[in-house]
């Protein structure tokens, strides 16, 4: 699955809505954590978080991606079954590459 979400943003910065962000992903069962990094998305300073985490039955593989453009927050979301990750990463990878703000 692949989403994107688009919110005016609070008037915080990026590091306080991903800490915010992280503290809630975080609260999810059997969170486990395979990568964070600081990363550009359409020349924008943007938050990468990759995860695993188990939600009522289901485990899912995800990766989060976080960044403010003026009163905009964006949200990336790529996610699929652990099992298949490998499968679907450099499409993921190919979406938030090309992503770009228009408006």
């Amino acid at each position: 699955m692949a989403a994107v979400s688009k919110v005016k943003s609070s008037g915080t910065s990026l590091q306080t809505n991903w800490e915010s962000t992280k503290d809630a992903i975080e609260e999810y069962e059997a969170y486990d954590l395979i990568s964070e990094d600081d990363i550009t998305v359409s020349a924008i300073a943007a938050k990468e978080l990759t995860f695993t985490a188990t939600t009522d039955s289901a485990t899912i593989q995800m990766t989060y991606c976080m960044l403010i453009d003026g009163k905009t927050l964006w949200v990336l979301f790529f996610s699929c079954a652990p099992d298949c990750w490998d499968t679907y990463e450099s499409s993921f990878n190919t979406m938030l590459n090309s992503f770009e703000i228009l408006d």
